[in-house]
C-alpha cells in the first residue's frame, strides 16, 4: 500500500482497489467499477464510460458491491462528483464524501 500527498490535498490519499457500485440518487443509473484510492475526503472510481453516466451531482457508492443484487446488503456512501477524468473508454470520477 502506498500513500500519496500533494501540497494541494486537504488529506492523505491511500491505493486501495475494491469493486463497487455507483447509482444515481434517483436510482435510474447504476454501473460496476473499481475504487482505485481513497482519501479522508473521498475516492476515485473508475468504470467504462457509458450513456446515462453522471458527470456532476449527487451518487450513492457501494464498496464491495460485485452486482447490484449485493447493494443492498453492502449499503451505500451518499457522494458528489467533483472531478471527471476521461481515460479512452473508462471514465475516471472524483468522489467527495457528503
Amino acid at each position: 500500500m502506498s500513500v500519496r500527498t500533494s501540497q494541494r490535498r486537504r488529506s492523505e490519499r491511500i491505493e486501495h482497489t475494491r469493486p463497487a457500485l455507483l447509482t444515481s440518487l434517483d436510482g435510474a443509473f447504476s454501473t460496476l467499477g473499481h475504487i482505485t484510492n481513497v482519501s479522508e475526503n473521498g475516492m476515485f472510481f473508475i468504470t467504462q464510460d457509458t450513456p446515462g453516466l453522471p458527470r456532476e451531482g449527487p451518487v450513492t457508492i457501494a464498496p464491495g458491491a460485485s452486482d447490484g443484487a449485493d447493494q443492498g446488503a453492502q449499503g451505500g456512501i451518499d457522494c458528489r462528483i467533483v472531478r471527471v477524468r476521461a481515460m479512452g473508454h473508462m471514465i475516471g470520477l472524483g468522489l467527495e464524501h457528503i
